[in-house]
């Protein structure tokens, strides 16, 4: 997994949401559901935050093994995003 730009989590929860997840937030975590396949939980993050490295790495292993989305897929997404590095 390269990319050569930084993600929000703005952006990360908005493709996410594409994908078919709902997000919640609740006093310690922002949750991402997806009626079908389960939840990614992050800590809370601003909406303009960098994603940490090892979210992005569980997120994409969630996407893929769950069928969501193939990992090759979301390293395009991570190519696209649009926050700078």
């Amino acid at each position: 997994m390269s990319r050569t730009k930084a993600v929000s989590f703005g952006e990360l929860a908005r493709f996410l949401s594409e994908l078919g997840f709902h997000e919640k937030r609740t006093t310690t975590a922002q949750v991402l559901e997806h009626p079908k396949e389960g939840m990614l939980v992050f800590r809370l993050y601003k909406s303009d935050e960098r994603v940490d490295e090892g979210d992005l790495v569980s997120t994409r292993k969630f996407l893929d093994y769950r069928g969501v989305l193939a990992a090759r897929d979301f390293d395009a997404f991570l190519h696209r995003a649009t926050t700078p590095a």
